[in-house]
């Protein structure tokens, strides 16, 4: 399963991760396992929907 997420900083990123992480041991986990994947392009100004956009062209066109 994966989650995508978009922030502004890298701070504000690990905030958003830190929140339900440390939810799952509130109620009780015993152990918890994650990936954590950063795509961190500064050379292009894209945010996650321009993404899906071109991803959505190349699969079905225009």
């Amino acid at each position: 399963m994966r989650t995508l997420i978009e922030a502004t900083s890298l701070g504000e990123g690990f905030k958003i991760i830190k929140e339900p992480h440390e939810l799952m041991f509130r109620v009780d986990a015993k152990r918890l396992s994650a990936t954590i994947r950063i795509d961190n392009k500064r050379n292009k100004d894209r945010d996650m929907k321009n993404k899906f956009k071109s991803v959505f062209e190349k699969i079905w066109g225009d």
